[in-house]
C-alpha cells in the first residue's frame, strides 16, 4: 500500500475514534526537496505520524504547526526556503536545497473529497486530477484549499468565474503528461497557487507460481504500495496464509488463465515464478501481444532463449520483431544471490520499466531527477 493508500486507512479510523489531526500535503516546490508535490502525511493527536514528506529536517517544525492549525481549525500554507548555506536552522543541513510550500489542513468529519476521490481511482483503475489552491489573496472569491476533482481531460478547469488560459494550459500538460505540477497564475483579484495533482494508475503486479522464491516478491512488492496478486494451480500453495501481504491469491489452471481476471493496463507487472516450461510458454502466449508493458520470466539465458523458440514457432512473433515487453532473464544485474534479493532486482526492474526509466545508476544520470516546473 502506498502512503496515501496508508493514510485513507489512517484518516477513516481516526474519523471512526473521534481522533483529531492535521492532513500536511506537499503542494509546490522549487529546486531540490525529499519529497515532490502531492506527497502527504497525516500528523495525529498525539504526534503519531502516516507518511512522510521530509527527511526529518522539518519534522519537529511541522509537530508545532500541525498543533496550531489543530486549534485555529484554519488552513495554512507554510513556506520553507532550504536554499541558504544557513538551513542549519532545520537541523544539520537538509541536504535537499530547494523551496518547499506545504498545506496544512484539519481533519474533516469525513473523508475528504480529494483522498474519497483517489481511493475511487485506485479502486476503478481510473486516472484523474485533483486541482487545489494552495495560495490565493486575502480578499478574492478563491480561498486556501478550494478544489476541482477532474475525472476527463476533456473537463474544464473552473476554480473561479474568470477562466484562466495559463491555468488551463497547465492542466492540459498534465493530463498529456501523466505528471503532476503546481503553477501559480494572476487572477482578477491577484496571484492564484494551484497543485495540480495527476492521480496515476497504482502499480499492479501479478505473479503466476506460489512457490517459497516468490514469497519475498510479493512481500517486497505490497511494501511499495503495489497490488499484488498471486495465481498457481496448486490449492496447497495459491494460499491467504503463505501469502498474506497479497491483495488475492487464486488456484487457477494455466489452461484457465484469462487476462481479465487481473488489469491489462500501463501500470501492470507479470513475474512467471511456475518454474514449469510448458506452463510458461502457454502464459507468454497469451500476454505478450497484450498492453501489459513488462512480463518476465526466470531463469538462465538458455532457458529464455529456447522459450524464444517455441513462441516463433507457434506464430507468437517474429524472429525479426520480437515483443519489447518481454524480459528474460528477469531483473536487474546487481549480483543477486537470495530469493530476497531476487526479488528486490525484478522489483527494481518493473519499477523501471513502469516509469519509463532505464534503470541506470543515479551517479551516471546528467538530468534532474524530476522535471522542474
Amino acid at each position: 500500500m502506498t502512503d496515501v493508500g496508508k493514510i485513507i486507512d489512517a484518516y477513516r479510523a481516526a474519523i471512526e475514534s473521534n481522533r483529531t489531526g492535521v492532513l500536511a500535503t506537499i503542494v509546490h516546490v522549487e529546486g531540490s526537496a525529499y519529497r515532490r508535490p502531492s506527497a502527504r502525511m497525516l500528523w495525529l493527536e498525539g504526534g503519531d505520524r502516516i507518511g512522510a514528506i521530509t527527511g526529518g529536517c522539518l519534522d519537529a517544525e511541522l509537530d508545532q504547526q500541525a498543533r496550531e492549525v489543530l486549534r485555529s481549525g484554519e488552513r495554512k500554507t507554510l513556506t520553507y526556503d532550504l536554499r541558504s548555506p544557513d538551513d542549519i536552522l532545520w537541523g544539520s543541513g537538509s541536504g535537499c536545497p530547494g523551496e518547499v510550500q506545504i498545506l496544512l489542513e484539519p481533519l474533516e468529519a469525513e473523508l475528504p473529497g480529494d483522498l474519497n476521490f483517489i481511493a475511487a481511482c485506485r479502486e476503478a483503475r481510473r486516472s484523474g486530477v485533483v486541482a487545489t489552491v494552495f495560495d490565493a489573496p486575502p480578499a478574492g472569491p478563491i480561498s486556501v484549499g478550494l478544489r476541482q476533482l477532474l475525472v476527463s481531460s476533456d473537463e474544464p478547469i473552473a476554480l473561479s468565474k474568470s477562466p484562466s488560459p495559463t491555468l488551463q494550459s497547465a492542466l492540459d500538460d498534465v493530463w498529456n503528461e501523466r505528471r503532476t505540477r503546481s503553477i501559480r497564475y494572476q487572477d482578477d483579484a491577484g496571484r492564484v497557487g494551484v497543485l495540480l495533482e495527476y492521480v496515476e494508475l497504482a502499480p499492479n503486479l501479478v505473479v503466476f507460481g506460489a512457490g517459497d522464491d516468490a514469497r519475498p516478491l510479493v512481500r517486497l512488492a505490497a511494501e511499495c504500495g503495489w497490488v499484488v496478486q498471486v495465481q498457481d494451480a496448486r490449492p496447497a500453495y495459491a494460499s491467504d496464509d503463505r501469502f498474506p501481504a497479497a491483495d488475492r491469491v487464486s488456484c487457477v489452471p494455466v489452461s484457465n488463465l484469462d487476462p481479465s481476471m487481473f488489469p491489462v493496463d500501463r501500470a501492470t507487472a507479470v513475474v512467471l515464478m511456475t518454474h514449469h516450461f510448458l506452463n510458461d510458454l502457454e502464459i507468454l502466449k497469451q500476454l505478450l501481444p497484450t498492453a501489459i508493458p513488462y512480463v518476465a520470466t526466470l531463469g538462465p539465458i538458455a532457458r529464455a532463449k529456447e522459450l524464444r523458440n517455441r513462441l516463433i514457432d507457434d506464430d507468437v512473433f517474429r524472429a525479426d520483431d520480437p515483443p519489447t515487453n518481454w524480459y528474460a532473464p528477469a531483473g536487474l544485474d546487481i549480483g543477486s544471490e537470495t530469493a530476497e534479493e531476487i526479488a528486490l532486482a525484478i522489483l527494481a526492474e518493473a519499477r523501471a520499466v513502469l516509469s519509463g526509466r532505464l534503470g541506470e545508476s543515479l551517479r551516471e544520470r546528467r538530468r534532474s531527477l524530476h522535471q522542474v516546473r
